[in-house]
């Protein structure tokens, strides 16, 4: 969420926020319907948000360097889709305010995975490496006064670090069940929970 509330944050002009701002959780939102109690936005703004979801698509390549390390690459296209709402507005808006966020983004990372095997067919990982993403955001503003909308393109260095578990599923297959934290120096960190399906 740290991304998605920079770029609303630069969109309305709001000066950045001097804390990252909190990843989805039972108390601060994130996927689902309905949305949860307001949340700050860079710290002046208040908004809840009603759904937010992003499905990736990517592709890895792994060059062995010993048997257990491994160095890995990844390039990723991004799909997301956000809606917020501002209870109170904005400013001298006081009307409520949806914002419907759409973005497009290419993730390419380079790091290292170690992987420790745990007994059986089954082995843990850690990795850690470092990349950059190029994200093109749409996004509309509504309210009983407020029909506009525009663009927003940024360039964002990043540092990750993961672990998790490899799943074997078929001869020729794999699937790895994991979590990744990623920080996006001056925007904030984002936590990411998913799995991964490889085909050799």
């Amino acid at each position: 969420m740290a991304l998605l509330d920079e770029t609303a944050r630069r969109f309305l002009a709001l000066p950045p926020a001097s804390t990252p701002s909190a990843e989805p959780s039972a108390t601060t939102g994130g996927t689902g319907q309905g949305g949860v109690g307001p949340v700050s936005l860079g710290g002046s703004v208040d908004y809840d948000i009603r759904h937010s979801s992003e499905v990736s698509l990517g592709v890895v390549t792994t060059l062995p360097v010993t048997p257990r390390l491994a160095v890995e690459g990844r390039v990723a296209f991004a799909y997301g889709q956000s809606l917020y709402v501002l209870p109170e507005g904005i400013d001298i808006l006081t009307d409520p305010i949806d914002i419907d966020l759409r973005s497009r983004s290419l993730e390419a990372e380079l790091g290292l995975r170690l992987r420790q095997p745990l007994g059986g067919k089954l082995a843990g990982y850690l990795s850690a490496g470092a990349g950059r993403r190029i994200a093109r955001a749409d996004m509309s503003l509504t309210s009983a006064l407020l029909d506009t909308g525009g663009q927003i393109t940024e360039h964002q260095d990043f540092f990750a670090v993961g672990a998790g578990v490899d799943l074997p599923v078929l001869a020729r297959s794999r699937a790895a069940l994991g979590t990744a934290v990623k920080h996006y120096p001056g925007i904030g960190t984002s936590l990411l929970l998913g799995v991964d399906i490889s085909l050799r």
